[in-house]
């Protein structure tokens, strides 16, 4: 059998590429490349927005949060009989009150604790200098360089110096940050709004889940109601669980500091104060033991009581750090839901430094998001062509060829003459695709191009015949002619 070659104008002689090789070399990098230009534009819109409108969208957001994170105490107080409206109420009334009394009591031992670190310092600068470093030396058997020395002696009268300013000006760091005109008015805008913004969004909160289900396509309603559960189980669960990790290790933070101080001597309010601070902050993982760890040894410091006190600080926080990391956390949280610490600190981290106060709200629901969505974006993955290095069925070649082409019509023409469209279930059937882009067994294939050929030519030979055998008047009077 002759082999039969076209060739597209201006090409003369060069063999015309079947659909699949046309869309093998060509067709699938302008699909890939508008794809990458589209979620590009798409995520850099998003964050202009964010950019750009963040002091309106800051209450809407914190609101759908509150909203999001109190709906199943709504939910169990409807259950019980008690009517949405009222539920709300409750619950919000509650929440504000706790929040304010938190406040008032925090606010005013923090600002005491505040100004007396810094009036202290350069107390503490002294006996670090005249007693912690002689005791080291004495107790571990080490000399200590005499750059340490001189460094504290260099800084030490410079520290000196300026911490009395500081120290008459730490209580009213907070009020001064507050009084002026625009984060005043912005302060009592957001503190209104956002009530109002989270009853709103409470009431309707269910009827706006339903209404985001319609908009789901019927065929991938079980697929999308599956995800968004395992969205709300990673998004939600986490952030509960948080909430309710940061009340207990704040009562036990606040517990054994209080043991510690009462038992040496030292601050009792202050002790309890760090604690519940500490646990709160431990949202944020290993913030919270942090920042606790350094008041509560600097509290320690200041009010010098013996080593004891700073060996008692130390077991609190360790043994509840232990008991939080491997006990706490993994039962309230659980594995399945939990997202690892170091991930929450980078994409925190990465929110802030990209959308500010925006993109730390942002950071932990949007990460939730991807960790579901993860397993489903590798199984595409691992169904690409270029990941199994195997070419694309023509059934596919023929359906993406007609989406991503300017002129479907041509291609449309162009590909149907050269590769059958089939289903993938068909595609399966008959076999792998052979490069000219047909399926099935090669030999099986080249015995039905020779029968085609010597059906054609039997075809042909009858159909002379039957001409010939039709007028036999006309062949007369052709050869009568011819004569």
């Amino acid at each position: 059998m002759s082999e039969q070659s076209s060739s597209r104008p201006g090409e003369a002689g060069s063999p015309r590429l079947d659909a699949g090789s046309q869309w093998e070399r060509f067709g699938r990098y302008p699909y890939l490349l508008s794809k990458l230009l589209f979620f590009g534009l798409l995520l850099g819109g998003f964050f202009w927005v964010l950019g750009k409108f963040s002091a309106v969208l800051l209450p809407i957001f914190v609101s759908l949060l509150f909203a999001y994170l109190l709906d199943p105490a709504i939910d169990k107080l409807e259950a019980r009989g008690i009517r949405r409206g009222v539920g709300i109420v409750l619950v919000l009334t509650v929440g504000v009150l706790v929040v304010t009394l938190f406040a008032l009591f925090l606010y005013p031992t923090l600002a005491n604790q505040a100004r007396l670190i810094a009036d202290h310092f350069p107390a503490l600068l002294t006996s670090l200098e005249t007693k912690a470093l002689p005791w080291i030396e004495r107790t571990f058997g080490l000399e200590l360089p005499s750059t340490v020395s001189a460094a504290m002696e260099r800084y030490g009268a410079q520290i000196r110096e300026a911490l009395p300013t500081i120290g008459q000006h730490v209580g009213s760091v907070l009020t001064n940050a507050v009084t002026r005109t625009g984060a005043v008015v912005a302060s009592l805008i957001n503190a209104v709004m956002i009530p109002l913004f989270t009853i709103y969004f409470l009431h309707d909160f269910d009827r706006g889940r339903r209404a985001l289900v319609r908009f789901i396509p019927p065929h991938r309603h079980d697929h999308f109601i599956d995800r968004l559960q395992d969205m709300d189980q990673a998004v939600g669960q986490w952030f509960r669980g948080q909430i309710q990790v940061a009340m207990i290790l704040a009562g036990m933070y606040a517990l054994g500091l209080a043991i510690v101080y009462g038992a040496f001597g030292l601050d009792v309010q202050s002790g309890v104060v760090i604690g519940i601070l500490a646990g709160f902050l431990n949202v944020i993982p290993y913030f919270g033991f942090a920042v606790g760890t350094l008041l509560a040894v600097l509290v320690v410091l200041i009010q010098w009581s013996g080593f004891g006190a700073l060996l008692g600080v130390g077991i609190v926080f360790t043994s509840v750090q232990l008991l939080e990391s491997y006990l706490i956390t993994p039962r309230i949280v659980g594995e399945k839901v939990g997202l690892k610490p170091v991930t929450v600190i980078i994409v925190l981290l990465l929110g802030g430094n990209i959308a500010g106060l925006m993109g730390i709200l942002l950071a932990i629901p949007v990460t939730g998001a991807l960790k579901v969505l993860l397993p489903d974006i590798f199984a595409w993955y691992e169904r690409t062509s270029f990941f199994t290095g195997k070419p694309m069925a023509p059934a596919q070649m023929h359906v993406r060829a007609r989406v991503i082409t300017d002129d479907a019509t041509t291609w449309d023409e162009e590909i149907s003459g050269n590769a059958e469209t089939k289903s993938p279930s068909d595609a399966a059937v008959d076999g792998p695709a052979s490069e000219d882009g047909q399926t099935g067994d090669p030999a099986e294939h080249e015995d039905g191009e020779s029968g085609s050929s010597a059906e054609d030519d039997s075809s042909k030979d009858d159909s002379s015949k039957d001409d010939s055998s039709k007028d036999p008047k006309a062949d007369r009077g052709n050869s009568e002619e011819q004569d």
